[in-house]
């Protein structure tokens, strides 16, 4: 299960991301753990590779520059006990800036 995004579902930023991070409950398979980011006009803007961090519950994804406008966020996972899960999200960003 999902616990926690960054950026958040729903969020509302004045700068774009460089990376965007899920947090899980539950150790991940990497080999069948993903996140893909897309824009409004359905161009994908997340960068390979995706990594975990050493607690293995967080996947990570780092994002081209991105201008505003509103991002979905597609991301299923498999824990190492072989749960499925999966979701979506949006984010939006609310100014032209990009990476900082």
């Amino acid at each position: 299960m999902m616990v926690k995004a960054v950026p958040a579902a729903g969020s509302h930023l004045d700068q774009a991301p460089a990376v965007l991070k899920i947090q899980f409950d539950s150790i991940l398979e990497p080999a069948f753990s993903h996140i893909k980011v897309f824009d409004a006009h359905r161009v994908r803007v997340d960068k390979k590779p995706q990594t975990l961090d050493r607690s293995k519950k967080i996947l990570n994804v780092a994002l081209k520059p991105l201008s505003a406008g509103r991002y979905h966020v597609f991301w299923a996972v498999v824990s190492r006990d072989g749960h499925r899960t999966q979701g979506d999200y949006y984010f939006y960003i609310e100014n032209t800036d990009s990476h900082p």
